[in-house]
């Protein structure tokens, strides 16, 4: 036994010295993948929203799972004050981000990707970082009609929504380099042996099937953007992470090849693959490709099953993203390796896609689909994000209101400006746990404002008095939108029952602090405060 104990021993000792990495968006495909590669390297703090194992990710000592809505700012707070107690953080790599194909209006573009980043930044001073790596995309700059190569120097004037999401990211990051070392990755098209790359996984699988559409193309094929292998990705945190000391406070760099691949070539390829000999394109021009799309579109729309391919998508048919990221590669002394061109690798993606057709379906769908957005509690929360201006002035309104001045004493007696504050930080709470479907957050709240509640002379019953008619005003907000019809039962379970929770702790924090059989230290603290001569109850 003494050796094994030993060995234990040594392997603990070993952990200790391992550096340490803080990474977010560790539940995706880039982060599952990140986490394989590096896990036995450094001690890494993985930050996502599922859980382990519900998203596949490596179970492994050397990493320690942390659950955490980047939306959701006291979390963020909460999560980097636990992760500091640790001991000092060598490097953070932001992955974590939000996509959708369909280039829709969505608040996660500002929720997960503006705000999300910008929480992370304001706790970055508590990790003694060594330096910064956030993920950005080749795609934040604008290709199309574009005469010169695209550079670590191009700028981010894209203008979809992603892409602008992403440079709103990076000029908040730039603003505090002065601080903490950073370095922006601008990723080419990331893919694995499983495809794993939402558009490419689409064409392979409308070009190498049964329909009508299988050998159609859209214009000349001229259509090409550079991918890079998630092997070659790796391998490039991986050069970012030994050259760190020399790459200085700022740096932009592009983890791309120089080259960039064509629907025509890569149709050619995939279909010589797959059959033996290469199929015969049919080039569609790309106006009478819009008016399918658009019909398309529209009737999938009907049904409830809206295609892949949307208008937006085909202003950059015959358009190619060049590249030339020779400084990048240059300065870390890296270049994707041949054997990981997507030319050369389709091979191993064809050959998974038919050894292993339930897996690749699996794998890929996952990357393209947007179900933990999509989901019930998602509508919920985004129909809340909509009506929160309406829902903050209702209760206001209502707390205000002469004829409710005996059940509001002491609401009526706060700025309304203030009032406004604790409003709204507390919808904030509120749609926080219905998103991220954890309730712990809004229930530490809920204790703390109790606490200073009753500093401030409410009673519980006021202060639960204004929280049920919240919720109240909540739900029927809800009842009346279209996009929750059919969901009043999660609108119930979501919003009604944490009310519920939200109440039952404010009456047990003030039911504490009028008896003197209080378990809870915080509570204690605040009866002394209560007691003392400068405090009136």
């Amino acid at each position: 036994m003494v050796p094994n104990q030993n060995c234990q021993k040594n392997q603990v000792l070993d952990r200790m010295d391992l550096p340490k990495m803080i990474v977010t968006g560790a539940s995706g495909f880039i982060g599952k993948n990140f986490l394989e590669f590096f896990k036995d390297r450094y001690v890494i703090y993985a930050i996502a929203r599922r859980t382990q194992r519900t998203c596949g990710a490596p179970i492994h000592q050397n990493i320690h799972w942390i659950r955490t809505d980047l939306g959701d700012e006291y979390a963020v707070e909460q999560t980097i004050d636990d992760i500091a107690k640790q001991g000092p953080v060598d490097y953070f790599f932001h992955l974590a981000s939000y996509y959708d194909y369909t280039n829709n209006p969505s608040p996660e573009y500002e929720r997960t990707n503006v705000n999300g980043t910008r929480y992370i930044l304001k706790q970055l001073h508590k990790l003694n970082l060594k330096r910064f790596i956030f993920t950005s995309s080749l795609t934040v700059t604008e290709f199309i009609n574009r005469t010169e190569d695209i550079t670590e120097k191009s700028p981010a004037d894209a203008s979809l929504r992603y892409a602008v999401s992403k440079r709103i990211c990076e000029e908040m990051i730039e603003g505090m380099s002065d601080s903490v070392p950073v370095t922006i990755v601008r990723p080419a098209a990331i893919f694995s042996d499983w495809c794993e790359y939402g558009p490419l996984y689409i064409f392979l699988k409308t070009w190498l099937s049964k329909r009508v559409d299988a050998n159609m193309v859209i214009g000349k094929g001229n259509y090409a953007i550079p991918y890079l292998h998630i092997n070659d990705l790796l391998n490039f945190f991986m050069r970012v992470l030994e050259k760190s000391d020399e790459l200085g406070d700022f740096q932009i760099l592009s983890a791309s090849p120089n080259s960039c691949s064509s629907h025509k070539n890569l149709f050619e390829i995939a279909t010589r693959y797959f059959y033996g000999k290469s199929s015969k394109a049919r080039f569609i021009p790309t106006w009478l490709a819009w008016i399918g799309v658009f019909f398309l579109d529209v009737a999938g729309g009907l049904v409830g099953k809206r295609p892949f391919v949307r208008t937006w998508m085909l202003a950059y048919a015959d358009h190619a993203m060049t590249i030339d990221a020779s400084y990048s590669q240059r300065l870390l002394n890296w270049s994707p390796f041949p054997r990981y061109r997507v030319e050369r690798r389709l091979l191993f993606l064809i050959e998974n896609m038919k050894g292993n057709p339930s897996e690749w379906e699996k794998k890929n769908i996952a990357v393209i689909s947007k179900d933990h957005y999509s989901s019930p509690c998602q509508k919920v929360y985004e129909s809340m994000v909509r009506y929160k201006d309406e829902n903050l002035a209702d209760l206001v309104e209502l707390l205000l209101q002469e004829n409710n001045r005996a059940r509001f004493p002491h609401y009526q007696q706060v700025e309304q400006r203030k009032l406004l504050v604790w409003v709204d930080n507390f919808y904030k709470m509120l749609a926080n746990a219905v998103h991220s479907g954890d309730r712990m957050n809004i229930l530490s709240y809920a204790h703390n404002m109790a606490h200073e509640r009753f500093l401030d002379d409410f009673t519980a019953a006021e202060v639960v008095d204004a929280i049920l008619n919240f919720g109240e005003i909540v739900v029927d907000s809800l009842h009346h939108d279209r996009d929750c019809k059919g969901l009043e039962q999660r609108i119930h379970d979501e919003i009604t029952m944490t009310v519920q929770l939200v109440e039952d702790e404010v009456e047990e924090v003030f039911y504490c602090l009028t008896n003197q059989d209080d378990p809870c230290p915080t509570c204690v603290a605040v009866r002394l405060e209560v007691s003392s001569p400068d405090k009136k109850i």
